[in-house]
């Protein structure tokens, strides 16, 4: 982040747009208020939790109608 706030001068205003569109959902202008809303990216927690539901729910369930070479390609 630090290297990103003392580079942003020098960024092509295209590049500080992609920025700004990836880590913006919404911005709102309104009569004197901005509203920003930030995107929200999973931390690797969260990614690792929402793949053992899926391993969980689909994978494991479904293994008997597998093979175990299908089930290694699978994860």
């Amino acid at each position: 982040a630090n290297t990103l706030y003392k580079g942003w001068p020098k960024l092509p205003l295209n590049d500080r747009r992609k920025i700004a569109e990836a880590l913006c959902e919404k911005i709102v202008v309104g009569q004197g208020e901005i509203d920003i809303t930030y995107s929200c990216i999973p931390t690797s927690e969260e990614l690792s939790n929402n793949l053992t539901r899926l391993l969980a729910h689909w994978i494991l369930p479904n293994a008997r109608f597998m093979s175990l070479q299908s089930i290694k390609q699978k994860c």
